[in-house]
């Protein structure tokens, strides 16, 4: 990249990668996100007014994110849910997501 002038494919390629702490990572081979899927999740729960069904959900992260799958969302969850950000309930048809309430000490 000193000096030389790239190609279109080159220019193409370069462009289809992702640079974490110096490793390049092809986009093709399940690049990274720039933001992490349980703070994408967090955000669009909140931007609902703290609740929001799962099929909802997964329809407005398909939209962001093209290849994720209802079980991927669902260990997410799991981890939101055990790290006391979200309450998930069941429902007659799926789940309800909810902001859990902060605890005063």
């Amino acid at each position: 990249m000193g000096g030389e002038e790239q190609t279109g494919p080159q220019r193409k390629a370069a462009a289809n990668q992702f640079c974490l702490g110096g490793i390049k990572i092809p986009e093709e081979e399940g690049g990274w996100r720039a933001e992490p899927l349980d703070l994408i999740i967090l955000d669009l729960v909140r931007r609902r007014d703290g609740a929001i069904r799962d099929d909802e959900l997964l329809e407005m992260l398909r939209t962001m994110i093209k290849d994720i799958s209802l079980p991927e969302l669902n260990r997410v969850l799991m981890r939101l849910e055990l790290r006391g950000k979200v309450n998930v309930s069941a429902q007659k048809k799926g789940k309800v997501i909810t902001l859990a309430k902060v605890r005063e000490t």
